[in-house]
């Protein structure tokens, strides 16, 4: 194997090294170990993920520089290009499921989340725990998407019932 060659592989090594750390803090918030009474850590994505790109731009670089016209780098892409998107489609379900959200959060859907909660229950009438300080932060007691009850005191309801709509058959 030729110097360029090794040194290609180096370069490789190192860039997919650095970014599989940048992974790594980004996933599991940062690595801290100690090899030999040296530590070793890494809670920034940015210096990592640098340091491997910089690594895979020069394995390209020096692969163009010395390679046949038709091994290049762009040449080559074409072929690797169904692998890449297969590992963005993996790395991307991945992320999902690591930082998904499982919950209903925000006015919108705790809205809708509470309301066919109430529904199932057989009630859209809920007591307003916060009812005794009405007066001195007013409508603020009463979540988003949701009204005072006038028909009971200390209470409220959906502001947008589902039993509005109307369905019509042809």
């Amino acid at each position: 194997m030729t110097t360029s060659r090794r040194l290609q592989l180096g370069l490789v090594s190192l860039g997919l090294g650095g970014l599989a750390v940048a992974v790594w803090d980004v996933a599991m918030g940062g690595l801290y170990f100690i090899v030999l009474g040296i530590r070793v850590s890494s809670w920034e994505a940015y210096k990592p993920i640098r340091i491997g790109m910089v690594a895979m731009i020069a394995a390209f670089w020096l692969n163009d520089r010395i390679s046949a016209q038709d091994r290049t780098s762009w040449r080559m892409l074409a072929r690797w290009a169904p692998w890449i998107a297969a590992g963005i489609a993996v790395a991307s379900v991945a992320i999902a499921i690591r930082f998904g959200i499982f919950a209903a959060g925000g006015a919108d859907s705790y809205g809708y989340v509470s309301q066919a909660s109430l529904w199932a229950e057989g009630r859209l009438v809920v007591p307003d725990p916060l009812a005794e300080v009405e007066s001195v932060l007013g409508p603020a007691v009463v979540p988003l998407g949701y009204l005072r009850a006038r028909t009971r005191a200390r209470s409220f309801r959906p502001i947008r019932l589902a039993c509005r709509w109307r369905w019509r058959s042809r």
